[in-house]
Order: structure tokens, then sequence, then C-alpha cells
């Protein structure tokens, strides 16, 4: 028999703070996990098989390099899931101890609601800054080493590639630097083509040109504007045969994609186009994935805000209706967050706006439904 919310409340009022967090952080802990686990099976049976079965099927690289590959992208899957297992993890305890009536009791003890959600609100923010962590140390190096391994087996059958972006040599200070907005690998034809070539460190010369044809080793540069000495001296150009030193598909293992970079490298590449073609709109999309990079792990403390005063309710959610309810949530949240990116990569708004509103709007909404519950 359950015990009356006076007698229980004052259990919880003798019960010290610290170890009411500790029984409040335990119950959350494994529904957590249990999340974090779901969604990352669901996130590998949806889009990873999938990918990996066109890989060997389609284009014939052994299944061996595919699973190594998809080996080293475990870090990405896993800090995508963060977020998403905190949402669901502070769902189902907070609706654990709402139903079975521990809320109501611990509230009779004295302490508000607030307080009862800190040690949640607390499971979001370690959980914010591991996800941070994860895709600033782990997830870069990983995620490159998985692209170069796929690479290097001919797994790219993209004939229209988007912000085609290479260095030489690949790690460390670079001696060339080349990014295209468009790079037709069929008729090796690029648009808005940048090469970049440094002295001590520093930018010494760089080409920007309106189109580019990829002959061998060598770029052929139409409507170019040659710039060197450092910036001192302009030339403009109809054409200019460009010896890059490497043929397309030598290149591939060198590719830089903006999901593959840690913020430092987001913002050296920021800082480096910036410098040389201020008026590069596609600048506005590697902006995007600057401020995206930064915002999206802090969605797990807005899952937090607001799962902890949503499950407040008197009947207990079964683990397969608390999956529903997060799936929806996060579906919602990821549908305005790229939304709004496709938004701030057109410049119609900020980028840092277009990044964090959909953080803030879970922020305001949780802190709101938990001031609205503890009245």
């Amino acid at each position: 028999m359950t015990a009356p919310p006076a007698t229980t409340g004052l259990r919880y009022a003798l019960l010290p703070m610290h170890k009411l967090d500790r029984y409040i952080l335990g119950e959350v802990l494994g529904p957590l996990l249990f999340g974090i686990g779901a969604f990352v099976i669901i996130l590998v049976s949806v889009d990873i098989l999938r990918e990996a079965f066109k890989l060997i099927f389609r284009q014939g690289i052994p299944a061996l390099i595919v699973a190594q590959a998809f080996i080293y992208q475990l870090p990405q899957t896993i800090a995508l899931t963060l977020p998403m297992g905190t949402l669901f993890g502070v769902l189902m305890a907070m609706s654990r101890l709402s139903s079975e009536g521990e809320v109501v009791a611990i509230q009779a003890g004295g302490v508000s609601f607030p307080r009862i959600a800190l040690p949640m609100v607390v499971v979001g923010i370690v959980v914010s800054l591991a996800t941070f962590a994860l895709n600033e140390t782990i997830s870069p190096p990983a995620n490159k080493a998985a692209r170069r391994l796929l690479a290097e087996a001919g797994g790219s059958d993209l004939a229209v590639r988007h912000h085609y972006t290479f260095q030489i040599p690949p790690e460390g200070e670079p001696d060339k630097y080349m990014h295209a907005a468009v790079f037709d690998t069929r008729n090796l034809t690029l648009q808005k083509v940048l090469i970049i070539e440094w002295r001590a460190g520093e930018p010494w010369k760089w080409f920007i040109a309106d189109s580019a044809q990829w002959e061998g080793e060598e770029i052929v540069l139409h409507d170019l504007t040659y710039v060197s000495h450092n910036g001192r001296t302009t030339t403009h150009l109809d054409q200019l045969t460009y010896h890059i030193g490497m043929a397309p598909e030598q290149v591939a293992r060198y590719e830089r994609k903006p999901d593959d970079m840690s913020m430092a490298e987001l913002g050296q590449e920021l800082r480096l186009r910036s410098q040389v073609d201020p008026g590069d709109r596609s600048l506005y999309e590697l902006r995007q994935h600057y401020h995206s990079h930064t915002a999206i792990p802090w969605c797990a403390l807005g899952f937090a805000l607001l799962a902890a005063p949503l499950a407040l309710r008197p009947q207990r959610t079964s683990a397969g209706v608390g999956l529903g309810i997060s799936l929806g949530i996060i579906l919602f949240y990821y549908v305005a967050f790229y939304l709004l990116s496709v938004v701030g990569e057109q410049g119609a708004i900020p980028p840092v706006v277009a990044a964090w509103l959909p953080n803030v709007a879970l922020f305001l909404v949780g802190i709101g439904l938990i001031i609205d519950r503890s009245r």
C-alpha cells in the first residue's frame, strides 16, 4: 500500500538534498541509456544500413571495408543520439515519479518542482557538454578516416558535389587549398573556384575563377582574378592553366566536408576564405555549419527542460509511448532546425540566429512549463 503524501513528504523532507538528487539521477540513468541505445539502433537500421548495402551491392566495395568505415562513423551517430536519449530518459523518469505520487510527496516535504527538476537539468547540461566534446575531438578525425577509406576503395558515386574543398597536404599547414561551389565529376567542370597558395604560413597568392575544367593534373581556370604578393597585386585574366599536381581521383581522399571539421577547423576556414574573397556567398553556408556545430549539442539541455514538466501526469508512460513522444518532439525540433538552416545558408537571416532559434524556443517553453508546474 502506498504511503499517504503527507507521510511520504515528511520522509523526503528529512532526506538530505544530495541524496534526493542521487535518487532522481538514478531514475534518469536507466532510461537515458536505453534511449541512446534505441535511437542508435533506429539510425543504424534506417540510414546507415541502407547506405552500407548501396556501397556493397551497387559499388562493389568489400563488406569489411564498409563495416570499418561505419565503425569510424559511430562516434558521430552516438553524438547525435545523446540529446535524443536525454529527452527519453528525463521523460520516462519524471513520468514514473509522477505516476507513483513521488513528485507530490516530495513537494509535500517542502521541495519545489524547479528544485526537483534540477538534477534532470544538470543531466541535460552534462550531456550537452559531452556531445560537444565528442563532436570536437573524436568525430572529426573518425569521419575523415571513414571518408578516406571509402574514397580509396572507390566509394563515391556522386555526379555533382557541392562545396568541394580540399588541401594539400591533407593535415597540418597547407601548401595549396582549393574550394569549388560545384564540381561535376563526370564532366570534370567546376564553378566558382578558389585556389590559394601558402608561403611562410600565410596566403601568398590566390585565384578566383567563375568556372574551370579539370584536365589530368591541371585545372584550366576561366574568367579569373589572380591576386599575388599577399594581396598587393591584382590581375584579371580570361584563362589560366594551373598545375594542381593531382588528378581528381587522387584528390578524393583529401576532400574536406564541413560535417567532418571541428569548430577550430571551421573557424580557420571561415577566416581564410573571408580574407581572400569576402563577397563569396557560400560563406553563409560555412557560417551556418559553424554556429550549428555549437548549437546542436545544447538541444540536450532544451530537451531536459521540456521533458521534466511535460511528463507530469497521473498515469505512468510506457516505454513505447515515451519513445513515440520523444520521436515526435525530436522530429519537430529537427524539421525546424533544418528549415532555419536553409534560410541561414541563403543569408536571409544571420546564421547564428538560424542555428540557435530552435534551442531558444526549447529553453523558453521548458522554463515556462517548469514555472507553471511549480504554482
